[in-house]
């Protein structure tokens, strides 16, 4: 029986069990899947801003409006009240991008006879 060197990698080649080493080592399984080949195409870049990027800056800029109004008018807002009408005016304007903002005007051609 041949000996192991504790500082190798693993058995030599000149050791009788690396065949049964490379046999037992998993194999991938054949696929029975037929081979198919995508082609991949990418989408056009969305025109305009989104109807959401608009109402959370308008959001955002309520919130900083009404900071910095209550600074200078020196008036102290009820902060729950004011971010339950922030929500409520977020809201709606989400509803109505949605309903309305995804149509295409489209025209009509007229023709004159």
């Amino acid at each position: 029986m041949t000996e192991l060197n504790p500082y190798s990698a693993g058995p030599s080649q000149d050791d009788p069990t690396t065949p049964a080493i490379e046999a037992a080592k998993p194999q991938p399984a054949p696929s029975t899947q037929p081979e198919t080949h995508l082609e991949t195409t990418t989408a056009p870049p969305p025109k305009g801003v989104s109807g959401g990027t608009v109402v959370w800056g308008l959001v955002l800029l309520a919130i900083a409006a009404i900071g910095g109004a209550s600074q200078l008018l020196n008036v102290n807002p009820d902060p729950v009240l004011s971010g339950a009408g922030i929500l409520l005016g977020a809201g709606v304007l989400l509803v109505l991008f949605a309903a309305f903002g995804g149509r295409k005007q489209r025209r009509r051609k007229t023709t004159r006879a």
